[in-house]
């Protein structure tokens, strides 16, 4: 028996199974990937002599992360906390802030985002209205008298767009505030980045192509899959076959015994109402 499997998506969910159902045995497999490349959120490209990641970047924690199970004995990390934790702040105008006020504007953020996390648990409004709030009342305090108005604001609104770096947002007043306390972190170091290749080293992995290209097991995924294939609708059969047809929104249609659908969140939660047949309960 050979069950026609079909795997929706070629994002790093699409290609660990694919992967993994490739070298157990099962090659009478297709993956559909709406997009014209492998990669989904991770989008790694040439940049001069190296590379940039527009997608996802840093290998967040140690303990429970698959990234850094897969990596690490690798030696494909290198660790960047230090760049984080030494800084020194310059003004639009190039006048360097003095290092201990600096340092004491940076505490005041971590002070607001760290001790404050039960009263943020409880706030009914944007992560960006609890710190322009608490922020305010710590430049009331004596302590932080002798930094001018120009600085503070200069800095909050250089820890505005580093928040929304982490957040992927366009302000941090469209983030929720409670919301932002529900990110899970893995412990262990949490800036790990990917030498030399990015993050597109994670597939090179799964593909079994790394450290050696042309290695004698390694997959090439993109015989499997079928590019600019956008799916409309995913319906399971409950007749005697059981097969599911897959249409996509240039009318081809895939049979299958098994699919496995690695969508994102969003385009989930998008289309849930019309990407089923029967609807999801």
């Amino acid at each position: 028996m050979d069950p026609r499997i079909l795997v929706i998506g070629a994002g790093a969910a699409g290609v660990a199974a694919a992967t993994r159902l490739i070298a157990k045995g099962y090659k009478n497999l297709t993956i559909l990937e709406a997009e014209n490349r492998i990669g989904g959120r991770i989008h790694t490209v040439p940049f001069g002599a190296n590379v940039v990641d527009l997608g996802a970047q840093w290998c967040h924690g140690e303990a429970n992360n698959v990234c850094y199970q897969l990596g690490s004995k690798l030696n494909v990390f290198d660790s960047n906390t230090a760049r984080y934790e030494n800084f020194e702040l310059t003004k639009s105008n190039g006048e360097r802030v003095p290092m201990e006020q600096s340092e004491r504007l940076m505490e005041a953020m971590w002070t607001i985002l760290g001790t404050h996390k039960n009263e943020l648990s409880h706030y009914r409004g944007s992560l960006g209205s609890f710190v322009l709030e608490k922020f305010r009342s710590f430049l009331e305090t004596p302590e932080y008298g002798d930094i001018d108005h120009d600085t503070a604001y200069q800095f909050l609104e250089f820890f505005h767009k580093f928040e929304n770096s982490i957040e992927s947002s366009d302000s941090w007043f469209d983030t929720s505030g409670p919301g932002y306390l529900h990110y899970w972190e893995c412990d262990g170091n949490p800036l790990l980045n990917w030498r030399d290749k990015g993050y597109r080293t994670i597939f090179e992995i799964l593909m079994q192509r790394y450290p050696l290209p042309i290695a004698k097991d390694a997959i090439n995924l993109e015989e499997y899959t079928h590019f600019n294939k956008s799916v409309a609708n995913i319906c399971w059969n409950s007749g005697p076959d059981q097969t599911v047809s897959v249409r996509c929104t240039d009318n081809t249609v895939y049979d299958a015994d098994h699919v496995i659908s690695t969508v994102s969140l969003g385009v989930l939660k998008e289309r849930y109402g019309t990407l089923f047949t029967p609807k999801l309960p």
